[in-house]
Parts: C-alpha cells; sequence; structure tokens
C-alpha cells in the first residue's frame, strides 16, 4: 500500500482526498527532461535495488517548478525478500536558487576583479597571507597573482608601511568584534615592486 505525506501531496499540487496517484499521474508532473530517469528509478525500486538518488524537477506545464532531491531506501525480510521500500524528496528549490546568485555574484565579482586597473584583495587575518589576488597586481608589483598569492602582506611593503597596516588592521578588528560592524579603513602605503623600487599606494581594506 502506498501512502505519502502531506507535503508531497502540496508540493505535487494533489488533494489528498484524490489519494496516492498512479504512477502515470506521478510522472505526468515531473519535468519531461527528467522523467524517463525517475521512471527508471521507479522500476529499480520495484525490482529491490536503490538506485542513484539525483535530484529532479517538477513539470512547470502542470504546477510551479520546483527542484527536489530524493533519498530511496529498501526493506527486505530475512531472506532477502524486498518487503517495501521508502523514498523522501526534500524541496530544495530555494537552496538551488540561493546557489545559483551566489555563482553569479561570484562570477560578476571575477568579472570586476580581473578587468579593473585597482588591485582587489583577499587577506587571511590570522595568517596575514593573500588568498586571493586581482590580475592587476602584475601592473602595480611586477608580480603575477599566482607569485603573491599565499605571500605574507609583511613582505610585500616596507617594514614602516607593514607597521602601520598591522596597527589598523587590529584596532578595525577589535572595533568589529565589539561593535559586530563592518570596518573600513584607507591607508596610505609603500608597495615592494618586483625590481626593488618602491610604489606608493592606497590600500583601502574593509574588515
Amino acid at each position: 500500500k502506498s501512502w505519502w505525506s502531506p507535503e508531497m501531496y502540496r508540493v505535487f499540487g494533489l488533494d489528498p482526498l484524490g489519494g496516492v496517484p498512479s504512477a502515470e499521474e506521478y510522472l505526468r508532473r515531473i519535468h519531461p527532461d527528467d522523467r524517463q530517469m525517475l521512471s527508471d528509478t521507479m522500476v529499480r525500486l520495484n525490482s529491490g535495488e536503490e538506485p542513484e538518488q539525483r535530484d529532479f524537477r517538477t513539470n512547470p506545464a502542470k504546477l510551479p517548478l520546483r527542484i527536489l532531491k530524493p533519498a530511496y531506501s529498501v526493506e527486505r525480510d530475512s531472506s532477502g525478500k524486498v518487503i517495501s521500500f521508502f523514498g523522501t524528496q526534500l524541496d530544495i528549490t530555494e537552496k538551488k536558487k540561493a546557489e545559483e546568485e551566489l555563482e553569479r555574484a561570484n562570477a560578476n565579482y571575477r568579472l570586476i576583479s580581473e578587468n579593473t586597473s585597482d588591485v582587489i584583495w583577499v587577506m587571511d587575518f590570522e595568517s596575514q597571507k593573500y588568498v586571493y589576488v586581482s590580475p592587476s597586481i602584475q601592473r602595480l608589483r611586477g608580480y603575477s597573482p599566482d607569485e603573491v598569492l599565499h605571500e605574507n602582506i609583511k613582505r610585500s611593503m616596507t617594514e614602516s608601511s607593514y607597521r602601520l597596516v598591522e596597527k589598523e588592521l587590529l584596532d578595525g578588528f577589535q572595533e568589529f568584534t565589539q561593535t559586530g560592524r563592518p570596518v573600513s579603513t584607507s591607508i596610505q602605503v609603500e608597495l615592494i615592486h618586483k625590481n626593488g623600487s618602491i610604489v606608493p599606494s592606497e590600500i583601502t581594506a574593509t574588515l
């Protein structure tokens, strides 16, 4: 005997009073591109196999498009005969949307950082090493991003500049921990070029 949770009826736009839909009706509510995969999954479950658990989508022609993450398990008796199988289908639509938005934001950030004349960098506060540096660093200091990556900031500037930056970062971090609000600062520094020359620069940092 088949049973659906109230959430399943809600996701698939069906009335619980109508009972569990037939396999055909259920598949009609699956996205056409995912329907064969899910049909194969149902066949495997009925034969006692535990199929690959792949995300699938609902059919937007019949109901709002949702992305579902399934989980299946098969119950057997002591002889190994299949008694029943269970399945859950978690609605991960909003999670997927958030992931896609984040990926788009990251792609836009990369596009900007790779084409701006300003150097954009991300530093690990604890180790004081760069974990991201935009390509424009080569124009500023003569080093490629790979050469600068994981470089300690102390090596990238004069000693007096480093002492100034270190103080600003520590003061900013203390303020951030006390207020919980982002802290921005701008510092005039002397960076060290690959050829040994000094490059006067301004660092704008946000903690």
